[in-house]
């Protein structure tokens, strides 16, 4: 979130509307974040801390794009 903000979106300011680029910078790191934890843990450090685990309808774990694409779109959605 800071590297996001205080690196990434003013560096890319410089290309077009700020609003466009803080929404795109946020859905990608949010898929980036999300991809990793679902796909090598199983879950967030939140959802760690309280034993909760993300898997697919069959039970098994999610690869990176499900994990990123589950909380980056999905969310949206």
């Amino acid at each position: 979130s800071v590297l996001n903000s205080q690196i990434v979106l003013p560096l890319l300011g410089i290309l077009g509307s700020a609003d466009i680029w803080k929404f795109a910078s946020g859905m990608i790191a949010s898929f980036l974040y999300a991809g990793f934890f679902y796909s090598y843990f199983s879950a967030t450090p939140a959802k760690l801390l309280v034993n909760i685990q993300v898997v697919s309808d069959s039970g098994r774990k999610l690869n990176f794009i499900e994990g990123g694409l589950r909380d980056s779109l999905g969310k949206l959605i």
